[in-house]
């Protein structure tokens, strides 16, 4: 085969048409802008695990330990136990000792599934040092959380093995000290933000 043509000139071929060109360069746009658009929560990732897992630790710890009340947990004695009024100045003083000052946080309670019920907003408080305004992260973590709405009897032992006597019926399983309808449960959820 010969490159010349009939008519004596060479035969030119485009490698890329116009066509060809414009869709390889928008294809390239549209890889760089989901790169980039991706990489965004990234920077906010390590801000945001911290922020998760300060709110977790915190109520795991207080889950975890005793209050000064006989075989309550420290949060339970925080929504169960303190009244109303000094509700949220004992949330300030032990929740917000546990928290540094550059976060806000709230604790929200919600009872059966219910909608959710702000118990204490650190915007809400003006004497409270922590942060005041949710400006880009919000985290949160949440536990389940059983109380007594009145105080337990102390438990006894339904079979008196000595007397034989006592107040239970002695050849019947063994009843309840609790009454009914004395448990209280709740959902609680710490949320801290930046």
């Amino acid at each position: 085969m010969n490159p010349m043509s009939s008519s004596g000139s060479f035969k030119s071929g485009f490698i890329f048409s116009i066509d060809s060109f414009v869709a390889f360069s928008l294809s390239l746009v549209a890889i760089y802008s989901m790169l980039f658009f991706s990489s965004i929560p990234s920077a906010y990732y390590s801000s945001l695990m911290q922020a998760h897992y300060l709110a977790k630790d915190v109520l795991t710890s207080l889950s975890l330990s005793n209050s000064s009340e006989d075989g309550i947990s420290e949060l339970g004695y925080l929504l169960f136990v303190v009244s109303k009024p000094a509700q949220s100045a004992v949330i300030e003083e032990r929740i917000g000792s546990l928290i540094p000052n550059q976060f806000g946080y709230l604790v929200e309670t919600s009872e059966d599934g219910e909608e959710w019920n702000i118990v204490y907003d650190t915007k809400d408080n003006p004497s409270d040092p922590h942060n005041k305004a949710y400006n880009k992260l919000r985290a949160s973590a949440g536990t389940l959380i059983f109380g007594y709405a009145s105080s337990p009897k102390t438990p006894q032992s339904p079979y008196k093995y000595i007397t034989c006597n006592g107040p239970y019926p002695q050849c019947g399983p063994a009843s309840s000290p609790y009454p009914r309808a004395t448990g209280s449960m709740k959902l609680v959820r710490l949320v801290v933000y930046v």
